[in-house]
């Protein structure tokens, strides 16, 4: 394993915020994306296992993790991570259902009116 290079950053401060302190994050210097191909390569690497057996067992876990995502399950790989549906919509939910009540009242008349003629 390797050492992590970071860096501390300050956060963008609010207009209307009056607050002399400034708060500040950090953030992962040299970090790059390791592709499925890539992963592969490494895990094939330190195991008996064929390339291929690797990528088939990689494309198996996804499937099966998104399948029980799909179904409403948590998904836990000890060690690893756990994976859990997060649902959210960017209006508040009161004027969302109103919305939806709406275009489902209005699908429905124009059903009714394509019936009538």
């Amino acid at each position: 394993m390797g050492n992590i290079e970071f860096d501390f950053f300050a956060n963008p401060s609010k207009a209307n915020n009056m607050d002399i302190t400034e708060s500040y994050h950090i953030r992962i210097n040299n970090s790059q994306i390791i592709d499925l191909k890539e992963l592969v390569r490494r895990i094939h690497l330190s195991c008996s296992m064929t390339p291929s057996d690797v990528h088939g067992v990689l494309i198996a876990l996804k499937d099966e993790i998104t399948n029980a995502l799909a179904q409403g399950n948590k998904v836990n790989i000890d060690g690893l991570c756990r994976f859990r549906l997060i649902l959210g919509s960017k209006k508040k939910t009161a004027n969302v259902m109103e919305e939806k009540k709406e275009k489902i009242l209005a699908s429905r008349e124009s059903e009714y009116h394509h019936v009538k003629n």
